[in-house]
């Protein structure tokens, strides 16, 4: 549940973070993320729809820190 906290302090701190960190805490948010979408949005979407509603942050928050830890930062080009 702190995941996406997490990802919104790098976010936040952004280039003065580490890229690996970034990397690999925003790929798990995704995973988890679109694993939870697909269950409740899908599968049972009956009796777990909002519960996919609740992931849909963190899914949109994972994605763009995952392309974010790609970016080259121009703070360190100089």
């Amino acid at each position: 549940m702190m995941t996406p906290v997490y990802l919104a302090v790098l976010i936040l701190h952004w280039p003065r973070v580490n890229a690996a960190t970034l990397r690999v805490t925003s790929f798990s948010g995704i995973i988890v993320a679109f694993w939870n979408v697909i269950v409740n949005f899908f599968i049972a979407p009956d009796t777990l729809w909002w519960n996919g509603i609740l992931h849909l942050p963190l899914l949109f928050i994972s994605i763009y820190a995952f392309i974010l830890s790609f970016r080259k930062s121009e703070l360190y080009d100089r």
